[in-house]
């Protein structure tokens, strides 16, 4: 399958209200669509629909690292026990259930838990003071994996267009970014940022 590039360009911080280079992906993104020739994965798709934020009450990531970091932001009616952004369609990447004090974070396809974000309590903000996340999902930058779930917070709670972190190892192709951002975060990849790694302070 190929797909036309030419509309999707480099936009510097300087142009931008965000201050960051990025990469306006969304000509691409809000246009592909996501299919599996395999029947299987999209009636487990179909049946995570339907799940229960109980069932993760307690579990980590498998094999997980726990790292520290500062995310604060304005303050939201009371999060619901359950799925708080739950896939619609299979564009979308993640569902993200709230039980207790923490925010679980999971693909939409497997169900499979990636993030657990602590949440810290607050009557004015919503606040998180540590993440945990697979030991195997760690890049060379440890602060992508925060910048991921402050993306996830940002785009699929507050419903922000905001830009996501894309690993200072993917080569900086248009291509490559475009399609890793895709993957990652399906018709909510807007902007892609190197840069974005920097924006999230770590403790």
């Amino acid at each position: 399958m190929s797909f036309d590039f030419s509309s999707v360009n480099w936009v510097e911080a300087d142009q931008n209200p965000y201050g960051l280079r990025m990469l306006d992906c969304r000509s691409v993104t809000s246009n592909l669509v996501s299919s599996s020739q395999d029947q299987a994965v999209v009636d487990q798709f179909l049946l995570l629909r339907s799940q229960q934020a109980e069932r993760l009450t307690g579990q980590a990531p498998e094999d997980s690292v726990t790292l520290p970091c500062s995310l604060q932001y304005p303050s939201m009616d009371k999060l619901p026990n359950g799925l708080n952004y739950r896939a619609e369609v299979l564009e979308d990447k993640w569902d993200i259930l709230h039980t207790g004090e923490y925010l679980y974070f999971l693909r939409s396809w497997t169900g499979h838990l990636v993030f657990r974000a602590h949440l810290l309590p607050a009557e004015d903000s919503l606040q998180v003071d540590w993440i945990q996340v697979e030991a195997n999902m760690l890049t060379e930058e440890t602060s992508y994996s925060i910048c991921q779930v402050d993306f996830l917070i940002k785009s699929h709670l507050y419903r922000r267009e905001v830009p996501h972190p894309v690993p200072v190892e993917l080569p900086d192709e248009l291509s490559d970014v475009v399609l890793f951002s895709f993957s990652q975060y399906g018709r909510w990849a807007f902007y892609a940022s190197y840069e974005y790694t920097a924006a999230v302070r770590l403790l």
